[in-house]
C-alpha cells in the first residue's frame, strides 16, 4: 500500500460508462419523412432565431425606401456654382438608383427555407460592403445639396449591416448542422433517384425476360414450320431437281473451262489481230471482239465458225508476214494452237452440248422458280433467323441491363452506407437503413 493510500485510506474507483446511443432501423422508403420529423425541433429553434432578425431588416428595408423615395424628390435651393450643381443632382440620382437595387435585391421570401438564413444574411453583409465601396464619390458629392437626406439613408444601410452581422453570430452555432441537414437532403434524394433508375432497370429485365420467353416459343412454331416444308414431298421433289442442277452447273462448267482453255493462249494474240481486223466484215469484228472478252459466248454465237475461221486464216498470215511480232517460242505456241483450231469439230461438238445443257438448266430454273415451296422454305427461314437475331439482340439487352444492375445495388450500398454514417452523426443515434 502507497504512502497516501495508508494516510487517506485506498480511493474507490468510478467506472465511467459511455450512453449507448439509441437503435434505429428504418425502410429507405421512410427515411425522409422520419429525417425530417427528427430535425423539425432544430428547425423551428433556428427559425425562430432567424426571423427576429428578419422582421427587423425587413423594417430597416421598408424605411430605406420611403427614404430613397424622399431622396428622389429632394430640392435644393442652396446657392452654388452650376457645374457643382449639376454633379450633386446627378449623384443623388446615381446613389438612389445604385441603393434601390440593392434593397430589391432583398428578397426575404428567399430566406424561408430555415438552410438559407445563413447565406442570406451572409449575401446581405457583403452587398453593403461593396455598395459601401461603389458609392462612396456618389455620397461625397451628393452630399453638398442633400446631407441630411443622404444621412438618412446611410444610417439605415448601417442599421442594416449592424443587423446581418449580428445574426451570422447568432446563427453561426448552427451552420455546422444546418450544412449536414442539407448535405442529408441531397444524399436522400440522390439515393431516391439511383434506387428508381435500380427499379426500372428491374421492370426492364422482366420485361425483356419475358419477351425472351415468347420469342423462344415463335422460334419453336417456325423451326417446325420449316422443318414440315423441309421434309415435304414438294420439297423432296425440289431436292432432286436441285440435285441435278448442280450436276447440269459442273457439266457446263467443265465445258467453259475446256474453252476457255483453248482459246486462252491466243488472248493476246487476237487483241494484237484486232487492230488490223485483216478480211473482217463489220460482223466478225463484232465476233472477234467476243472471241477475245467470251470465248464461250463466241462459239455460240459464231455459226458454222466461219468468223473463227477467217480469224486463224489472217491470223497466220499477219504471223507469217511479221506484222504480228512473236517471240520464236510463244509463235509456235499459237500456230500449233491455231492450227488445231481448225479442226472445228472438237468445238462444234462442246457448242452442241453446251446448247444442250444449257436448255436443260433453263428449264429446270424455270421449275425451281415455280415451286412455291422454294419460296416458303426461304421465307420460313428468314423467318427463323430473324427470331433468332432479336433474340441474340434481347440477350445482349438482358446482359447489358444485369451488369448496370449490379453496378446500381453497388451504388446504392455504398451511399446508405454514407447515409447512415451521416444520419448516425448527426443525429447522435445508431441509424440503419434497409435497401427496399
Amino acid at each position: 500500500m502507497g504512502f497516501f493510500e495508508k494516510i487517506f485510506g485506498k480511493k474507490d474507483v468510478v467506472e465511467v460508462t459511455s450512453e449507448i446511443p439509441e437503435k434505429i432501423e428504418i425502410d429507405f422508403s421512410e427515411t425522409a419523412a422520419w429525417f425530417e420529423s427528427e430535425i423539425s425541433g432544430f428547425l423551428a429553434k433556428v427559425d425562430t432565431e432567424a426571423q427576429r432578425f428578419v422582421r427587423q431588416m425587413t423594417t430597416i428595408s421598408e424605411k430605406l425606401n420611403e427614404n430613397l423615395d424622399m431622396l428622389e424628390r429632394a430640392e435644393s435651393d442652396d446657392e452654388i456654382g452650376h457645374r457643382m450643381r449639376n454633379f450633386a443632382y446627378d449623384n443623388k440620382a446615381s446613389f438612389v438608383n445604385k441603393v434601390r437595387a440593392f434593397n430589391a435585391k432583398i428578397i426575404f421570401s428567399d430566406a424561408k427555407d430555415t438552410l438559407g438564413f445563413y447565406d442570406f444574411f451572409s449575401m446581405v453583409a457583403n452587398d453593403i460592403n461593396r455598395l459601401t465601396g461603389e458609392t462612396a464619390r456618389n455620397i461625397h458629392l451628393a452630399k453638398m445639396l442633400f446631407a441630411e437626406d443622404v444621412k438618412e439613408i446611410t444610417s439605415g444601410l448601417n442599421d442594416m449591416a449592424d443587423v446581418a452581422q449580428e445574426s451570422l453570430k447568432v446563427l453561426i452555432e448552427y451552420k455546422d448542422k444546418s450544412d449536414m441537414v442539407t448535405e442529408i437532403r441531397d444524399m436522400l434524394q440522390e439515393i431516391e433517384s439511383v434506387s428508381e433508375m435500380h427499379e426500372n432497370e428491374k421492370r426492364s429485365l422482366v420485361q425483356k425476360r419475358k419477351s425472351i420467353e415468347t420469342l423462344h416459343g415463335e422460334k419453336k412454331k417456325a423451326d417446325k414450320i420449316l422443318k414440315g416444308l423441309e421434309t415435304g414431298e414438294e420439297a423432296s421433289r425440289s431436292k432432286q431437281i436441285l440435285e441435278q442442277k448442280e450436276v447440269l452447273d459442273t457439266d457446263i462448267s467443265k465445258i467453259r473451262s475446256d474453252i476457255f482453255h483453248a482459246f486462252s493462249p491466243l488472248a493476246k494474240v487476237l487483241k494484237k489481230y484486232e487492230r488490223f481486223s485483216t478480211g473482217l466484215t463489220q460482223d466478225d469484228e463484232k465476233i472477234l471482239a467476243i472471241y477475245i472478252e467470251s470465248p464461250v459466248k463466241a462459239i455460240v454465237l459464231d455459226k458454222g465458225f466461219k468468223t473463227l475461221s477467217r480469224i486463224i486464216e489472217n491470223t497466220e498470215m499477219l504471223i507469217d508476214s511479221g506484222k504480228i511480232d512473236l517471240k520464236d517460242k510463244q509463235k509456235q505456241k499459237v500456230l500449233s494452237r491455231l492450227d488445231k483450231l481448225k479442226d472445228t469439230s472438237v468445238l462444234g461438238r462442246e457448242v452442241t452440248e453446251y446448247n444442250r445443257l444449257h436448255g436443260q438448266l433453263i428449264n429446270i430454273e424455270t421449275m425451281l422458280d415455280s415451286m412455291d415451296v422454294n419460296k416458303e422454305i426461304e421465307t420460313a427461314r428468314q423467318k427463323l433467323k430473324d427470331i433468332e437475331d432479336e433474340i441474340g439482340s434481347v440477350g445482349q439487352d438482358v446482359s447489358r441491363i444485369e451488369k448496370e444492375r449490379d453496378v446500381t445495388n453497388k451504388s446504392v450500398s455504398l451511399k446508405i452506407t454514407e447515409l447512415e454514417t451521416v444520419l448516425s452523426k448527426m443525429l447522435d443515434k445508431d441509424v440503419s437503413v434497409r435497401a427496399v
